[in-house]
């Protein structure tokens, strides 16, 4: 298979989740890319309006970056009963200096979230390839 074919379709898993991503170059695909997992602590008569804001606020400003390959957010279980987190993938580490400016491997929180954070922290991952 030739790296530089766009692929409809493939379902990529990152911490249990799956991600599909449709119509990428499989070059971007199969690189190490690196996984970004934020996780942030929010009080529990909070929830409802974080993640509005979660979905408002801090999405779009994620999504608004050159390099971000995949973007999941996700909500507090009974067993993590008030811990949000974001998992991005981006292409390069370069990607996310451009993003999360020099100190890309800090906790960066948008104006007006940080009101609703008990606690929160970052950390990053090189992608394993699975081949």
């Amino acid at each position: 298979m030739n790296t530089n074919e766009t692929s409809s379709s493939h379902n990529i898993k990152h911490s249990g989740f799956a991600t599909t991503i449709q119509h990428l170059p499989l070059d971007l695909i199969f690189k190490k890319m690196i996984i970004r997992i934020f996780k942030a602590i929010i009080p529990e008569e909070l929830h409802e309006e974080f993640e509005l804001k979660f979905k408002g606020i801090s999405v779009p400003i994620v999504k608004n970056y050159k390099g971000l390959i995949s973007l999941e957010i996700a909500k507090p279980t009974k067993w993590n009963p008030n811990e949000f987190i974001m998992i991005s993938c981006w292409n390069k580490e370069d990607d996310l200096i451009n993003f999360a400016e020099k100190k890309w491997n800090e906790v960066h929180i948008p104006k007006g979230m940080e009101k609703y954070i008990y606690s929160c922290s970052v950390d990053h991952y090189q992608q394993i390839d699975l081949k």
